[in-house]
């Protein structure tokens, strides 16, 4: 064998030994427990206990019920709105961060872009809730301009959802 082939296969090792943990860790606090759950939504309940006996009872009660199939559509609604304008928001700043910034400034722009993700999630959901809700800031804002007479109905919608949700991953 080659020293460079040698050399390559070490490395391999390398990169596999350091992706491991992340795996294992993915395997035992995702995929088992979705695998969990999704054999349990196979079973019956008959009098507050599981029968282990596989039917598709559950998945069928689930679609033929207008609610829970609205629940799942407005779910991917949501879903896909905040993926949209995520992408949108996100991809230019990346190009930029990758292209446009002097290589010497990019790794403390970087760090300047992913250090609002070390703020809590339910700091950022309360500040959008004083930001937006009936008494908020951009109510006050516009009934002190005279815009408006009443407050608008800005948090507790779908459009609040979507907003949170891209500030959240995207932190723009």
């Amino acid at each position: 064998m080659s020293p460079e082939r040698h050399a390559a296969r070490i490395e391999a090792r390398r990169g596999g030994g350091l992706v491991l943990p992340a795996l294992l860790w993915t395997v035992a606090f995702f995929l088992l427990p979705l695998l969990v759950v999704g054999a349990y939504s196979l079973f019956r309940r008959s009098g507050g206990r599981l029968d282990t006996t596989l039917s598709l009872d559950n998945y069928g009660r689930f679609f033929g019920d207008p609610s829970f199939r609205g629940a799942l559509w407005s779910s991917l609604e949501v879903t896909a709105l905040t993926i949209a304008v995520s992408l949108i928001l996100a991809y230019p700043l990346a190009y930029i961060l990758a292209n446009r910034v002097p290589p010497r400034w990019q790794r403390l722009a970087l760090v300047l872009a992913v250090l609002p993700f070390w703020t809590s999630y339910v700091v950022r959901s309360y500040s959008w809730l004083l930001v937006l809700a009936p008494n908020g800031v951009v109510n006050q804002t516009l009934m002190a301009l005279g815009l408006t007479s009443e407050p608008l109905r800005l948090a507790y919608n779908q459009s609040a959802t979507v907003l949170g949700f891209v500030h959240f991953f995207t932190m723009l």
